[in-house]
């Protein structure tokens, strides 16, 4: 679900993410809708499935950083669901100003 609003630098730079982790994950799905009692809480940018279910969620950062609301909305998500993945920011400015795949990935931890 690509949002109205989005970048072509926003959606660019998902894409690219999402090629260099997509082989450590046994699933990568980008703008995931995570609803609780019909309503949508909140749509990551990259969410990362292992054998054991979400293991990491990506959010792209290009305009503004992930704000605190978003942040607890993800929280009280994972705390409902007892779940607990590891939540990332990372710069779309910096992914797209990589020359290859990195060996490391310049995020933030926010979860």
């Amino acid at each position: 679900m690509k949002q109205e609003n989005e970048t072509y630098k926003h959606r660019c730079a998902i894409e690219v993410l999402r090629g260099w982790i997509n082989n450590n994950y046994i699933r990568v799905v980008a703008e995931e809708q995570f609803s609780m009692n019909g309503l949508i809480k909140f749509i990551p940018d990259l969410t990362c499935y292992d054998k054991n279910g979400i293991s990491v969620i990506y959010e792209v950062e290009h305009t503004c950083p992930i704000n605190a609301f978003k942040l607890a909305k993800m929280q009280l998500y994972f705390w409902k669901h007892n779940i607990s993945p590891l939540v990332y920011e990372i710069k779309a400015g910096w992914i797209l100003d990589q020359k290859c795949k990195p060996s490391k990935l310049d995020t933030i931890r926010m979860i």
